[in-house]
């Protein structure tokens, strides 16, 4: 999340991102599931840009509700709009199956083949 100061299609490093599957865009997420446009967030200039972002990993993803873009009221900055972004804490809950005990690492040297061997450890 944050001020990117450029707009994600600029962002060689938000595309890999995006493009990946793994990042998803809460604005355009938001305007897709609601059917509106993804407003802009900076008015420095002389044509209104969409440069503040918030990303979500695939876990946010799910828990994403609700993306604003707050009027110029509710901002205290004199450029920029606030972001707000409402997650479901309950789309966050997982559970376990099953959790093994802790077990202490194994002591001593490396074995004479230890360039070949597995390690030590997946014996535990």
């Amino acid at each position: 999340m944050g001020d990117f100061n450029t707009p994600l299609e600029s962002c060689a490093s938000a595309v890999l991102a995006l493009a990946s599957g793994e990042w998803h865009d809460a604005a355009a997420m938001v305007a897709d599931r609601d059917n509106i446009p993804m407003l802009d967030t900076c008015f420095s200039g002389k044509s209104p840009t969409r440069i503040d972002h918030v990303l979500l990993n695939e876990v946010a993803r799910h828990a994403l509700e609700d993306f604003k873009v707050l009027p110029p009221a509710a901002a205290k900055f004199p450029t920029h709009r606030a972001l707000e972004l409402t997650l479901s804490v309950s789309g966050l809950q997982s559970t376990l199956p099953h959790l093994d005990q802790p077990r202490p690492f194994p002591r001593g040297g490396a074995p004479a083949d230890a360039d070949t061997a597995p390690p030590r450890w997946l014996d535990l």
